[in-house]
């Protein structure tokens, strides 16, 4: 599908994203504008998994990418501490986010809590009697739920865990314990002052090992004086261990507060943990040999294949296409085809091109397979697809 359409597709996904998850009805149904029309929308879905190390059920929420039910793709995971307050504006993210391009759709799996102060700290402090319990948590995240969710969904080995507050804590001690476990850590305002400063130390004592970290760790406060002295400590530290290979950008968000922090946090930490994902050079220059060697690159740096983002090879396909260059976007949408052979817009697009070198007889092929494609997925842009089919065929019966 041509960019040209890009508003109509916008306003199209808002309905949809609206709509989708209520029941379709029949002609039968409510007259709109009574209160019978009023459908509640749902959102992800909740489980739960015992765990032994626990001693208890923990409920997790999930959220799954669009069109996660169409493929047989696998998928990077976004792990929330403290679950419950931050599924939906974290899930809203990664659905913006990868949507526009700028990072890969994920799974989105909250941890709701039980005993928050006893799983996020890491040390017994006395006034917090059941605090201590980091440690076990780390091993119920590395050994019960994260298998669970491996066997349950269809996951990539690339995995983001994302913690506020005390939890922002438990993520930066979990990186210096088990640096591994995540390619990425996202820790807004980090409660780094617990048990003067503890964590902190822990960090001096890995970095002074030289370790190689190969993760990336984002870090962001707002306007918290309490909270400055010790993470200034820890990004000091981080700078004296630039051969850590630890990626890390630390954020001042000066108009913020403590309970404001996370949406924003969120937002820049998986930019800056995925900042590698998006293709470095311009668009309207490359070739398409260009971008696949830049995913080939990053394939091999994250331990899994990245194929060119469906959007952006898309988008490549018909740069070259408006230079005439017929071939090469001709190629560009057939692998958009072979690497999405699930999605509808791929045989739209080539369809498209087609039609523009005058293959008529290919244009209709693809047009009727992105149309027929389109209903199976329920793709909301499917009437534009049957559009083209219509238009096509209007015009080769001007030649009857």
């Amino acid at each position: 599908m041509r960019v040209r359409k890009l508003f109509v597709n916008i306003v199209a996904l808002i309905i949809v994203a609206l709509i989708a998850p209520v029941a379709l009805l029949s002609s039968a149904g409510p007259v709109w504008g009574q209160e019978s029309d009023i459908q509640p929308l749902s959102f992800g879905h909740a489980t739960s998994v015992y765990s032994r190390v626990l001693g208890e059920d923990r409920a997790i929420l999930v959220n799954l990418p669009t069109g996660y039910e169409y493929t047989q793709t696998r998928y990077p995971v976004l792990f929330l501490l403290d679950g419950t307050a931050h599924f939906h504006h974290a899930a809203a993210t990664v659905d913006f986010l990868s949507r526009t391009g700028r990072i890969p759709q994920m799974i989105v799996v909250g941890i709701t809590n039980t005993a928050r102060t006893r799983d996020l700290t890491p040390t017994h402090v006395e006034d917090r009697e059941t605090s201590g319990g980091a440690d076990t948590f780390i091993k119920f995240i590395e050994d019960e739920l994260i298998p669970f969710v491996d066997d349950r969904y269809r996951t990539q080995p690339y995995r983001v865990l994302f913690g506020h507050s005390l939890a922002g804590m438990f993520a930066v001690y979990t990186l210096f314990t088990k640096p591994q476990l995540f390619a990425g850590y996202i820790a807004a305002s980090p409660h780094l002052q617990w048990d003067d400063g503890r964590v902190v130390d822990l960090a001096d004592e890995v970095l002074n090992r030289r370790p190689k970290l190969k993760s990336s760790l984002y870090i962001s406060l707002g306007d918290e004086p309490d909270y400055t002295e010790p993470l200034e400590r820890l990004t000091s530290l981080l700078e004296k261990a630039d051969d850590s290979g630890l990626r890390w950008e630390y954020l001042v968000l000066k108009e913020d507060d403590h309970m404001s922090t996370p949406l924003k946090s969120n937002y820049e930490g998986l930019e800056m943990v995925f900042a590698a994902w998006r293709f470095p050079g311009d668009l309207s220059e490359a070739e398409v040999s260009a971008v696949q060697a830049h995913y080939r690159k990053l394939s091999g740096e994250v331990g899994y294949e990245i194929l060119i983002p469906e959007g952006l090879l898309n988008q490549l396909g018909y740069i070259l296409l408006s230079e005439e260059k017929y071939d090469d976007a001709i190629a560009a949408f057939k692998l958009n085809i072979d690497n999405y052979p699930e999605s509808a817009n791929v045989y739209d697009s080539l369809g498209e091109a087609y039609e523009a070198m005058n293959e008529w007889s290919l244009a209709r092929v693809n047009y009727e397979k992105a149309f027929k494609r389109g209903l199976e997925i329920e793709d909301p842009n499917a009437y534009i697809y049957k559009q083209h089919l219509d238009d096509l065929l209007a015009r080769l019966s001007e030649f009857d």
